[in-house]
C-alpha cells in the first residue's frame, strides 16, 4: 500500500461496530505507530476476527525511526532486521573499553519503514481492520456500554480502547499526552545521524553501545554507534536528564566526536538520514489505574525500560499478552508483570536514583558492568529474563566500593518511594542533579 493510498484510507462512521450494529466485540486503537500496529498484528495472530480500528494523525509512513534489541526470544519481526551484531563495546570517559559479545543473543537493528510496510500489507489484507490516518482525536474514553472515539469523520464505538499516545481521559475528553504534562525526572534525549564516509573507517562486526568520551558536565552523556559497513553507520548523541537539547547542539557534538575519535573531517562524511527524540525513563508505570475498558500500551503503558530506554521487545511482549487475553475472552491486563519480575523495577529505581546523585560515576559503572559480568548474563538481565545466577553475576560485577556507596545511598529513598506507591500515590524516580540550562 502506498503512502498516498494510506492517507486516503476511508474512515466510515460506525465502521467500528460489530456485525449486529452493537459495539460488543470491536477494538479501537489510538496511535498507529510501533505499539498500535504491533497490537493489531498480534490480535490477528491470535485469531481475532472482530473489527479492529486504528487512528493516527499522521498522513503516511516513512523511515521516521529505528529500533534495536537483543534477540533473546522470537518476535514476528526478527526477519526484518537489516543488520545483526554479535560483538559490542562500552567505553568509559577515560578510554577504558569493555569488548563483549555473544552469538546466542544477536543485537538486531530494525528500520521503521520496513516494519511499517510488512504490517500495513497484512492489515490491508485483513477484512476486519480499518486504518484511519490524518485523524485528530476529539474525544476518546469509556461510555456506558463500552468505549468510543470521536474524530471529525464521526464517532466510533467499541468494547475496548487501547491507547498508545496517552490521551484518553476518564470522562472521554481528550487531555494532553501524559508525555507532555508529566514532569519527567529523566528523559533520554538523542539525535542520530546515518552517515556515509568517503573512506573506510568503521568495523562493521562490532557496535558501540556507549562511548562516554564526550563531555559529562551536564549529566550522563554517551555516543551510540551502529556500523553497517566500513563506510556507513548510525551514530547517536545521547543525554540522560530532563532539560531540552537542541538538534543543533547534538549535531555539533557528533561532528566533534567524529573528528576526534574517528579522524573524520566534515567534508569526509555526509548525512543520509536523521532521527531524534526524547524517551521517558522512570516516570510512567504500567499499573492498571486508568479509565475502565481503556488500556495504555507502548510508551504510554510503561514499555520503555526506565534504566535503558529500550522498548521494542517490551512492546511485543505487552501486545502479545493483550492479544491472547482478548482472543481467549479474558480481561486484558496491562499490569507491570508483563515486563518481568519486580527485581528489575527495583534495580531501575535504585540505579536511576544513584545516577541522579552521582552522575559522574555513570561511565565507570556501565563499563565495569559489561567488563566484569558474562555477556549473556548481562543481556538476559537487561532484557528481563535473567535467572538467579545471572543476577549474582551482575551484582558481583559492580561490587566495587565507589559503586556500592553510590547504590547504597539510594536504597532508603527508593524504599520510601515504594511504601508511598503502595498507599496509592504515584511517584517518580528521583530527579538527577540540576544542570545549567537547556543545551542549544
Amino acid at each position: 500500500m502506498t503512502q498516498r493510498e494510506l492517507a486516503s484510507q476511508p474512515c466510515a462512521q460506525g465502521a467500528g461496530k460489530g456485525p449486529s450494529g452493537k459495539a460488543a466485540d470491536s477494538y479501537l486503537i489510538l496511535g498507529a505507530g510501533c505499539a498500535g500496529l504491533s497490537l493489531a498484528w498480534h490480535l490477528l495472530d491470535a485469531g481475532v476476527t472482530s473489527p479492529i480500528c486504528l487512528f493516527d494523525q499522521r498522513q503516511g509512513y516513512g523511515n521516521d525511526r529505528t529500533w534495536s534489541y537483543w534477540q533473546v526470544e522470537p518476535t514476528p519481526f526478527d526477519g526484518l532486521a537489516d543488520k545483526q551484531w554479535t560483538k559490542w563495546a562500552v567505553v568509559d570517559d577515560r578510554g577504558r573499553m569493555a569488548d563483549r559479545g555473544t552469538a546466542r543473543f544477536p543485537y538486531c537493528h530494525l528500520r521503521s519503514d520496513v516494519f511499517y510496510r510488512q504490517v500495513l500489507e497484512r492489515l490491508e489484507a485483513a477484512p476486519n481492520v480499518t486504518l484511519c490516518l490524518g485523524q485528530r482525536i476529539e474525544w476518546a474514553g469509556p461510555t456506558r456500554s463500552g468505549v468510543a472515539v470521536k474524530t471529525r469523520e464521526g464517532r466510533w464505538e467499541g468494547s475496548r480502547l487501547f491507547d498508545s499516545i496517552g490521551v484518553a481521559g476518564r470522562g472521554g475528553a481528550v487531555q494532553p499526552s501524559r508525555f507532555e504534562r508529566a514532569a519527567q525526572p529523566w528523559l533520554q534525549h538523542f539525535l542520530g545521524l546515518r552517515i556515509r564516509t568517503t573512506r573506510p573507517v568503521f568495523s562493521p562486526e562490532t557496535l558501540t553501545l556507549m562511548d562516554h568520551r564526550v563531555s559529562q558536565e551536564n549529566g550522563p552523556h554517551f555516543v551510540y554507534l551502529l556500523p553497517f559497513s566500513k563506510t556507513e553507520a548510525l551514530i547517536e548523541n545521547t543525554y540522560l536528564f530532563p532539560v531540552s537539547v537542541s538538534p543543533t547542539h547534538h549535531r555539533r557534538e557528533l561532528t566533534d566526536y567524529l573528528a576526534l575519535h574517528w579522524g573524520l573531517r566534515p567534508g569526509e562524511w555526509e548525512v543520509v538520514e536523521e532521527e531524534g527524540g526524547a524517551i521517558p525513563m522512570g516516570g510512567f508505570s504500567a499499573s492498571p489505574g486508568g479509565p475502565p475498558r481503556v488500556h495504555r500500551i507502548g510508551l504510554a503503558g510503561g514499555a520503555a525500560r526506565p534504566s535503558t530506554g529500550y522498548a521494542f521487545l517490551r512492546i511485543q511482549r505487552q501486545c502479545r499478552q493483550l492479544a491472547e487475553a482478548v482472543a481467549r475472552g479474558r480481561e486484558p491486563s496491562t499490569d507491570r508483570s508483563v515486563f518481568g519480575a519486580g527485581k528489575y523495577r527495583l534495580f531501575d529505581r535504585i540505579l536511576l536514583h544513584a545516577l541522579g546523585q552521582s552522575p559522574r560515576l555513570a561511565p565507570a559503572f556501565f563499563t565495569t558492568l559489561f567488563e566484569r559480568a558474562p555477556a549473556e548474563s548481562v543481556v538476559r538481565f537487561l532484557t528481563e529474563c535473567s535467572g538467579w545466577q545471572d543476577d549474582l553475576w551482575v551484582i558481583r560485577a559492580v561490587l566495587q566500593w565507589p559503586f556500592v556507596q553510590m547504590l547504597g545511598r539510594s536504597v532508603m529513598p527508593v524504599r520510601q518511594e515504594r511504601v508511598t506507591e503502595r498507599r496509592g500515590v504515584e511517584v517518580s524516580t528521583a530527579s538527577p542533579a540540576p544542570v545549567k540550562a537547556a543545551l542549544r
